[in-house]
Order: C-alpha cells, then sequence, then structure tokens
C-alpha cells in the first residue's frame, strides 16, 4: 500500500487539519445515521490500536421549528431522539427554554475530533500495517500497465 501526499504529511490546506471537527448522526438523509453508528466502532477500533484517542464522544443537540423538514426526517431515520422542552429527558432546562413551536432531537453520536491529531493517527496506523507514506509527491498521472 502506498499513500502520495502532494504536501508536507501534516499540512494545513486540507479539509480535515486543524484543530477540531465535529461529527454528528443528525441528517435527515436516512443513509446516514448507520453510517454514523459504524464510524463510531471505527474510531473506536482504530484509536485502541494506536494507543490514544482523537475523538471525543459527546452529546448532539439540534434544535428548530417543529416543522422543519431536516430535523424532522433526523429524528424520523433514527439519527437522533426527540426531547420535548421541560420533560425530565431535557437536561439543558437551566440553561435556556426553547421558542414556542421549536422542538429538539438529540443524539448520543455526536463528538469532536482533533482533526490533524486523527490524520497523525491514521498515518502512523497505516506504516504500522505496512504502508508507505512519501510526502511533497504530486501525482501528475495515473496510467494502467498491463493486467493490473
Amino acid at each position: 500500500m502506498l499513500l502520495l501526499e502532494q504536501f508536507d504529511l501534516l499540512h494545513h490546506r486540507g479539509s480535515s487539519h486543524g484543530e477540531s471537527r465535529g461529527i454528528r448522526a443528525t441528517y435527515p438523509q436516512a443513509r446516514y445515521p448507520p453510517m454514523v453508528r459504524l464510524a463510531a466502532r471505527l474510531w473506536d477500533d482504530a484509536q485502541r490500536d494506536a494507543g490514544y484517542r482523537v475523538l471525543t464522544p459527546t452529546p448532539q443537540l439540534d434544535m428548530g421549528p417543529r416543522g422543519d423538514p431536516d430535523l424532522r426526517a433526523a429524528i424520523e431515520n433514527g439519527g437522533a431522539a426527540e426531547v420535548a422542552s421541560g420533560s425530565a429527558s431535557w437536561p439543558w432546562s437551566g440553561v435556556f427554554r426553547l421558542p414556542q413551536g421549536w422542538t429538539a432531537a438529540t443524539s448520543e453520536l455526536g463528538g469532536v475530533i482533533k482533526a490533524t491529531k486523527a490524520v497523525a493517527m491514521f498515518q502512523s496506523l497505516a506504516v504500522k500495517h505496512g504502508a508507505v507514506l512519501r510526502d511533497r509527491m504530486e501525482v501528475v498521472d495515473v496510467a494502467k500497465q498491463g493486467n493490473r
């Protein structure tokens, strides 16, 4: 396996670099929550293999008008559970109240990823499993040779 990086291995030019990125399951498309659940297990496996954590799980809270189609879909497709302001399952009652006509959805699949540290983790795991990493290698063409 070969990984080629056009810039330095931990450059700041990509969308996967920087201090943090969020992860969530509250998508209106039904295909995303199962992928987020699988990703959570894979993140755990990778972190266990690396010996350190780059993902901090955090509850996710989304709020919006009760009739918002994206929020409704996220609740219906299993990405989140609806919670009512003032109910026993509403742990934010001391922090804020929902406006009249609004609803909230919560998911335990949220999290914050230390982005650059995660990239470094996956690079080191790739090397650990036999990959060769090369930085400052711009790919200018890919051509098939033979039967491979």
